[in-house]
């Protein structure tokens, strides 16, 4: 039998999905779930709360693959640094994983978040701050450029990645997944070590 917590959260994924933080409320979460408000506070705090827990349960063991995978091509290069495809494949193979799983869903609606400004500093540096601190290294195999010329790049691969996943472009088309998992890491690994368009020491106005 489904937990309360986890009805309003199940409830809470799918309305998230449809419409966005803002056009969800927790009337209409409450109404769904056959819950009253009273159970949502007691178990969330608040819509906020609500939101970055449906967001965490679905992102933080696709965040937790990634590392392992990191972990294992660090340990297969050793004494050397994996190569930066490995690096890349290890951060983009969940995602396309999670494309096929009840996740999808959910990892299209923190693309709409984002891109619309509703998931705040905070949040996302709790879903994200540690695997990209692990995936720092990606910098280190590149040419030096501008901070802010690095993370267009990385925004470039991951915002690409999403709509790509979310168009699912192959459908109709004799591509597997793992097939466009490789093409997506090779795209990924030429953007990221394209020519420097800005002088490192030259910060664009």
């Amino acid at each position: 039998m489904t937990s309360t917590r986890d009805r309003i959260l199940d409830t809470a994924e799918i309305c998230f999905a449809q419409r966005g933080f803002d056009g969800t409320s927790l009337r209409e979460i409450t109404s769904l779930a056959d819950v009253n408000l009273g159970a949502v506070n007691y178990h969330f705090g608040s819509k906020s709360a609500l939101f970055e827990e449906v967001l965490r349960r679905r992102i933080e063991p696709m965040n937790e693959r990634r590392i392992d995978l990191l972990e294992a091509a660090v340990a297969r290069n050793q004494p050397e640094p994996p190569p930066l495809i490995e690096v890349m494949e290890a951060y983009l193979r969940p995602p396309v994983e999670a494309f096929g799983t009840p996740a999808r869903a959910t990892l299209l609606s923190v693309m709409n978040s984002v891109n619309a400004g509703q998931l705040d500093p905070e949040q996302f540096a709790h879903l994200f701050g540690k695997v990209h601190r692990q995936f720092a290294r990606i910098r280190d195999q590149l040419d030096p450029m501008p901070d802010a010329e690095f993370q267009g790049r990385l925004r470039f691969v991951i915002g690409g990645t999403i709509h790509l996943l979310a168009d699912k472009m192959w459908i109709g088309s004799n591509l597997d997944s793992e097939t466009v998992l490789q093409m997506l890491v090779q795209w990924s690994v030429s953007i990221l070590r394209a020519p420097v368009s800005v002088s490192p020491d030259v910060s664009p106005e």
